[in-house]
């Protein structure tokens, strides 16, 4: 405490001594408020960590005899797989087996022949042609013409694989 000032300072705990003076109580309150808001801030951010981040991604609904089929395709193509890289290598080799290639299919209303498909990092994509233009795409966002090359179930077990 400061000297000759003993009448008007107080502590945190103790009323005002003069009228119309408040004191330090209401900032011992707003600290403590305060405190409570952090902890309450911190158990939010603490469940929003525990949520996925971002739009989550439903595979469209399917009849349960087809899910059958395609989850007993993936399961043929990724039989000795132990982890997400060796799956994809999987599913690329049984779509390359499979797949009857090259077929014509139309992308942004243009035709373009499918000539082969290839495994990138991350992802299997189509190798597309028009004339002397070449350009790849992603094979889950690939329009399949009607009616389907054979062997494109093997695309449908892919895009069931990867949640689309």
């Amino acid at each position: 405490m400061l000297r000759g000032r003993s009448s008007v300072l107080t502590t945190q705990f103790q009323q005002p001594r003069q009228p119309g003076v408040l004191g330090l109580q209401p900032l011992y309150l707003a600290a403590q408020v305060g405190e409570v808001c952090r902890r309450i801030h911190r158990i939010i951010l603490a469940h929003r960590a525990s949520k996925p981040r971002g739009r989550v991604r439903y595979p469209p609904p399917m009849a349960p005899k087809q899910n059958a089929a395609l989850e007993a395709m993936i399961e043929e193509a990724t039989v000795d797989a132990y982890n997400d890289d060796e799956q994809l290598t999987g599913l690329f080799t049984a779509i390359e087996d499979h797949l009857v290639v090259p077929f014509t299919t139309t992308v942004l209303g243009i035709d373009v022949t499918v000539k082969k498909v290839d495994l990138t990092g991350d992802s299997i994509v189509a190798i597309c042609t028009r004339g002397r233009d070449r350009q790849k795409i992603d094979l889950l966002d690939l329009p399949l013409p009607t009616p389907p090359p054979d062997g494109a179930a093997w695309i449908d077990a892919y895009r069931h694989w990867a949640g689309r």
